[in-house]
């Protein structure tokens, strides 16, 4: 559960702060729903918290390496849509 609120909160910040240079936003407000068990986020969350033992960090330390993993696989999953389309160009020709 924990995992699925730090999902939430990052994608409810990302998302704001990708509407902003567009225009001025709505501030969201309002409960946080937990992100869904089905977001690959969850899982990524969950698993670099049980690879560490984060129940003897602080909130903060908690918050900063589930959104270092999340960085890290954001980070993976763009080097794999560019190798893909890499690919694709390399049959296309």
């Amino acid at each position: 559960m924990l995992a699925r609120y730090i999902v939430a909160a990052a994608t409810r910040y990302w998302l704001r702060a990708e509407l902003s240079p567009l225009s001025d936003p709505p501030e969201i407000r309002g409960p946080l729903e937990p992100a869904s068990v089905e977001d690959e986020r969850v899982e990524v969350v969950v698993d670099a918290l049980g690879a560490c033992p984060w129940r003897s960090l602080t909130l903060a330390a908690v918050v900063c390496q589930a959104l270092r993993a999340l960085e890290a696989w954001e980070v993976r999953r763009d080097w794999l849509d560019i190798e893909l389309s890499w690919m694709l160009d390399d049959s296309a020709g």
